[in-house]
């Protein structure tokens, strides 16, 4: 695993299954966004950000996430917007 993705490879708290699966979402979206972009007047373009966190924080989000109801990506994403309109 650490040879197509060190960061997935660090996360202690993810099952190889687990590992795999991220890097497959990782792929199947970069794919996504290279193959098939947006329609530049649909307006903004998506990107990937991408950050380190240690395991027990990704264990936080994972049941923050599936106690929401919510994917890991929908849920992380979610709390970012809600920080940025509280600011």
């Amino acid at each position: 695993m650490a040879a197509y993705c060190p960061l997935v490879a660090r996360d202690g708290s993810l099952t190889l299954d687990r590992q795999r699966e991220a890097v497959r979402r990782f792929a199947s979206t970069l794919t996504s966004l290279v193959y098939d972009p947006p329609d530049p007047t649909q307006g903004e373009t998506a990107f990937i950000l991408s950050l380190p966190v240690k395991p027990a924080l990704s264990l936080q989000i994972d049941a923050a996430a599936a106690k929401a109801g919510k994917t890991r990506d929908a849920w992380i994403l979610e709390a970012i917007q809600a920080r940025l309109a509280g600011d």
